[in-house]
C-alpha cells in the first residue's frame, strides 16, 4: 500500500502492507528484510490489531525514523534502531463511514521555525475528511487542522524554499497553504505570489469582459 526510500541509506526501503504490517528492507541482500516494526510476528496480523492497512509512510529527514499513517487514522513514529514499539502515537478523528484512508495517501513533513521556539517537526497528513491534520511530531499531538477542501484530502507535499504546503483531494482542487500574514516573506516569495495573483486576475478580467 505504501513505500518510501531512506534519505540517508540508498538501499534501504520501508514498506507498509494492506495487512497493516510495516517492514524495513535492504535490497542488496538475499534475505532483504531488516526488521518489522511493532513486533508483528508476536501478535496476530489482522485489521483489528494493526489498525488497518498502511495508507502512507515517510522517513524523517535524518533517516532515523519512519512515520506511518493507517486506515484507522493512527499515526505512529518508529525508530529504526529500536523498532519494537512506536516512539509516539496520535489517533486522528476519522469520520465513521469514511474510506478515504483505505487507499494510498501522501503525508508531508517539515521542519518549521517560529519566533518563540527552536526548529520542530510538523507533520501534515490527510485525516479521512475534508481537512489536513497538523501534528507536532515530538509531542505526538495534533495541534491544528487545515480546512478548505470540499471532499476528502488525499495528499500533501511541502515546498521548503517558500514555506508552502500544497494539498489535493477528491474534490479535484489543489490548494496552497501559506504562512500567516504576520510572518515576514522574502522578496522572492512576495514577487512570486504577486505575479501568480496578477496572472489569475488578468485571466478572470478577460473572461468577464
Amino acid at each position: 500500500m505504501a513505500a518510501a526510500w531512506s534519505p540517508e541509506q540508498p538501499f534501504v526501503l520501508a514498506s507498509g502492507g494492506i495487512d497493516g504490517t510495516l517492514r524495513l528492507w535492504d535490497i542488496r541482500r538475499a534475505d532483504s528484510q531488516l526488521c518489522s516494526f511493532g513486533n508483528v510476528e508476536a501478535s496476530p496480523s489482522n485489521s483489528s490489531d494493526t489498525g488497518g492497512s498502511v495508507s502512507s509512510l515517510l522517513f524523517t529527514g535524518d533517516g532515523s525514523r519512519v512515520i506511518s499513517l493507517k486506515a484507522s487514522g493512527k499515526v505512529s513514529a518508529w525508530s529504526i534502531a529500536s523498532p519494537d514499539n512506536p516512539l509516539i502515537e496520535c489517533q486522528l478523528s476519522v469520520p465513521k463511514h469514511s474510506n478515504a484512508l483505505s487507499g494510498s495517501t501522501q503525508m508531508a513533513l517539515t521542519t518549521a521555525t517560529t519566533r518563540h521556539a527552536t526548529d520542530y517537526e510538523m507533520l501534515f497528513c490527510p485525516s479521512g475528511s475534508n481537512s489536513i491534520a497538523a501534528i507536532d511530531v515530538a509531542k505526538g499531538k495534533q495541534v491544528s487542522s487545515l480546512d478548505s477542501h470540499f471532499a476528502p484530502v488525499l495528499c500533501a507535499t511541502w515546498r521548503p524554499e517558500h514555506l508552502e504546503l500544497y494539498s489535493s483531494g477528491v474534490d479535484g482542487n489543489m490548494l496552497i497553504w501559506c504562512p500567516p500574514a504576520a510572518e515576514e516573506l522574502s522578496e522572492e516569495q512576495r514577487k512570486l505570489r504577486q505575479d501568480t495573483w496578477s496572472d489569475s486576475d488578468g485571466e478572470n478580467a478577460e473572461e468577464h469582459t
